[in-house]
């Protein structure tokens, strides 16, 4: 969601980003990481109270964007009532071979 952007502190942004060797110093020799995920079948609710533990969530609150994402999620919570939501999210990891 573009409104958390401003609020994301720069590590959640490295890990977002996959652990990109720009982003981090990593000592060792990268070997590629299978590809993982959670995933989950959540109600709306569910949905929105992950959404309500971020960091970028909490920053947000008493801004004119915590308000404007507290209104879109009321509007989400009464259109999305009672409907199953599949989920993907990506684990990203960073690996690395000790020579």
């Amino acid at each position: 969601m573009a409104l958390f952007d401003p609020f994301w502190a720069r590590g959640n942004r490295i890990i977002m980003g996959g652990y990109k060797s720009g982003d981090i110093q990593f000592p060792f020799n990268r070997v590629e990481a299978p590809e993982t995920a959670i995933e989950v079948t959540w109600t709306i609710n569910e949905l929105l109270n992950f959404f309500r533990t971020w960091s970028a969530y909490k920053l947000m609150q008493g801004t004119p964007d915590g308000t404007e994402i507290n209104a879109l999620f009321s509007k989400a919570t009464t259109q999305f009532e009672g409907v199953s939501l599949p989920l993907r999210m990506p684990i990203y990891t960073a690996a690395g071979h000790v020579v």
